[in-house]
C-alpha cells in the first residue's frame, strides 16, 4: 500500500508492540525516543494498516536494503497468541493522544538511511503535529518521534477549569 494513499483520511489512534531499549552500540542520530517491532494505525473508518520495518530487495547481487512497508490489517492483529497460551495486546501510543484524531495533510517520504529504499514515513496532522515512522537500527526495528507542532483537537487537552478570579 501507497503511503500518499493516507491523505485526507483521519488518523484515529496509533498502536504497538513497543520493544527494548535500542542497545548503545546501535544508538546514532537516526534513532528515535520510541522503540517498536510494528504499529498500528488505526483510521476513523474503522481500517487498521500495519507498518513494520522491513528489509528491501533492490539489487539481487547486494544485500538487501532496510525500508517500511505498510499493509492493510484487523483489528485481530493489535492481539498476538504466544506459545505458552498468553495473549499480548498492542499499546496505545499515549505521546500521540493529544494529536489524534486528526486529518492526515501529508506524508513525506524518504531514505535517511541512505540505502536507496524508502526508510522513513513523516506523517503530517495539519496544524497539530507530525509522528515519524523510521526503520532504525538494528535492522528490522521501527523507531518512532510524535512531535506537537500547535494546537490540538483532542477534548482531553483542553483546559478543564479557569483561574481563580480575584474578588
Amino acid at each position: 500500500m501507497e503511503a500518499i494513499s493516507l491523505i485526507g483520511r483521519t488518523l484515529k489512534a496509533v498502536w504497538l508492540f513497543p520493544s527494548g531499549p535500542v542497545h548503545p552500540a546501535w544508538v546514532n542520530e537516526l534513532t528515535t525516543p520510541i522503540v517498536a517491532y510494528d504499529a498500528f494505525l488505526e483510521l476513523a473508518d474503522d481500517v487498521v494498516l500495519r507498518l513494520d520495518a522491513c528489509e528491501v530487495v533492490l539489487d539481487e547481487e547486494r544485500y538487501p536494503s532496510l525500508g517500511l512497508e505498510l499493509r492493510e490489517s484487523s483489528p485481530a492483529a493489535l492481539r498476538v497468541l504466544q506459545p505458552d497460551g498468553h495473549v499480548t495486546e498492542a499499546q496505545h501510543l499515549q505521546e500521540a493522544s493529544a494529536l489524534v484524531p486528526a486529518v492526515i495533510t501529508s506524508v513525506e517520504q524518504s531514505d535517511p538511511l541512505e540505502e536507496g529504499a524508502i526508510s522513513q514515513y513523516v506523517i503530517v496532522l495539519g496544524q497539530v503535529g507530525r509522528i515519524i515512522f523510521r526503520h532504525i537500527m538494528p535492522p528490522t526495528t521501527l523507531g518512532i518521534d510524535v512531535q506537537l507542532t500547535g494546537w490540538s483537537p483532542n477534548p482531553s487537552s483542553k483546559r478543564t477549569r479557569e483561574k481563580p478570579r480575584a474578588a
